[in-house]
């Protein structure tokens, strides 16, 4: 793989890891206001399609960036997931959203919780790129 597609994921990469900083932070600060952003997964085509889209260009990330990785196999793999995982979203909306609409909910419970694994999940982002 080039360096420019390798360059490439490791920006997105970059900027996937501070995403989940912000929300981890944001959701252990001000659940409430996570709450809000959470309900609005799968909630319109529009919003879905960005959701999946933003999935594809992760996995895409994982994988142009994986020779460069701490274990390049899974980071494949992991693209991989992230991506078929979109293009279902994408392809199948009105699964998506129903379930969301059970999972949304009960998810709610637990947005500290959430926000304490967007923090870690970005720690591993960080050192599964740069280790």
């Amino acid at each position: 793989m080039s360096g420019l597609a390798s360059g490439l994921g490791t920006a997105i990469l970059t900027l996937f890891a501070l995403y989940l900083l912000g929300l981890g932070i944001a959701a252990l600060a001000r659940p409430e206001k996570a709450r809000v952003f959470f309900s609005h997964f799968a909630s319109s085509p529009r919003l879905n399609f960005i959701e999946a889209g933003l999935r594809a260009l992760v996995g895409l990330a994982f994988i142009l960036a994986g020779p460069d990785t701490a274990a390049p196999t899974m980071s494949v793999w992991v693209g991989g997931f992230l991506l078929a995982s979109a293009i279902i979203m994408a392809v199948a909306y009105r699964l998506h959203r129903l379930y969301a609409v059970w999972a949304v909910p009960f998810a709610m419970r637990f947005v500290r919780l959430m926000g304490a694994g967007a923090v870690l999940l970005s720690v591993w982002v960080v050192w599964f790129r740069w280790s």
